[in-house]
């Protein structure tokens, strides 16, 4: 069924999953109970009554990559979380 398949997998898509106009904590607080530890990860707790239009885009990629991660799946996949941080300029260094 669809619902065991999704059991098993998360994904990041490469551009923001999160409505603009809710709070951090409001959408922390809709995943399930273990990502609740959220509220007290040192980097998010700051930002837990800001809107998530109002975080930058580093803030917002953080915190969705901290989210997707605290699900219990067996495979994540992320589409491009990351893009526009590493290119053969880069990599050449």
């Amino acid at each position: 069924s669809l619902s065991r398949r999704f059991s098993k997998l998360a994904y990041l898509p490469q551009d923001s999953m999160m409505p603009k106009d809710l709070r951090v904590q409001t959408i922390i607080r809709a995943f399930p109970e273990p990502s609740r530890i959220l509220l007290g990860d040192p980097l998010i707790s700051p930002l837990l009554s800001s809107r998530i239009g109002n975080l930058s885009h580093g803030e917002r990629r953080y915190l969705e990559f901290r989210l997707v991660l605290s699900l219990d799946r067996k495979y994540v996949l992320l589409d491009e979380p990351f893009t526009g941080t590493f290119n053969e300029t880069t990599a050449n260094r």
